[in-house]
């Protein structure tokens, strides 16, 4: 039951992914993405998953970066669909 740390491999998911880098199966990502919503702590989630913490944390960094992205464009859109008059 060793941790490892997840290595960099720029062939695992396309550039444009928001997985990008990461050498981990979507699976393993999920179950990341899922343990954070249901309030996992990042150490708990690295024992059940045997990871390094580091890559959890590193998952869940590029999770929340790629969401505050994807708000900040639909925002962006929405403002221009119905603007506000001031």
């Amino acid at each position: 039951m060793a941790r490892t740390k997840a290595a960099i491999c720029f062939t695992a998911a396309p550039a444009a992914s928001a997985l990008f880098g990461l050498h981990l199966s979507a699976e393993t990502i999920r179950q990341i993405i899922h343990h954070a919503a249901e309030g996992v702590g990042v150490r708990a989630t690295a024992r059940l998953l045997e990871l390094d913490k580091d890559t959890v944390n590193r998952v869940i960094l590029r999770a929340g970066e790629h969401c505050a992205h994807v708000f900040s464009g639909l925002l962006t859109s929405l403002n221009h669909a119905y603007p506000v008059n001031a």
